[in-house]
């Protein structure tokens, strides 16, 4: 009898290999979906800051006041006769009005929002001037 020798793996250590990589996996992979949403959350935070920088060039533009709700997971933008809305997934909101005048100032400089079950403030005023001291806003 001849033996004839083959390259390559066995059933077994093919099987082993596949329960390894699996088990690695399930530790690893809650940590990828951790840092996703914290990402997410971040971008979210920025965007809120971008829309209020924006609503308050808007309300500077065109003289117009601009009245913004903050509620749950939505910003509710009310000026002249358009509505704007903006949906979020991990921010939220406790609801809030926010008027911004015809030169673009907020009534409020902080508002409250919700990030994984805590609740946190933004001090709008400190975001919406840039480091620099260039003043995209001010008071």
């Amino acid at each position: 009898m001849s033996h004839s020798s083959s390259a390559g793996f066995t059933l077994i250590e093919l099987l082993v290999v596949i329960v390894i990589m699996t088990t690695l996996f399930t530790f690893v992979s809650p940590l990828g979906v951790k840092q996703i949403d914290r990402a997410k959350a971040q971008q979210e935070l920025h965007e809120t800051i971008r829309i209020f920088q924006m609503l308050s060039t808007r309300a500077y533009a065109s003289g117009a006041v601009i009245e913004v709700e903050l509620s749950n997971k939505r910003i509710i933008a009310r000026y002249l006769t358009k509505v704007k809305t903006w949906q979020f997934e991990k921010l939220s909101f406790t609801r809030q009005i926010i008027t911004l005048n015809r030169n673009g100032y907020m009534d409020k400089g902080i508002i409250s929002y919700s990030l994984s079950g805590e609740t946190q403030q933004l001090n709008m005023m400190a975001e919406l001037i840039d480091n620099d001291g260039v003043y995209t806003y001010a008071p």
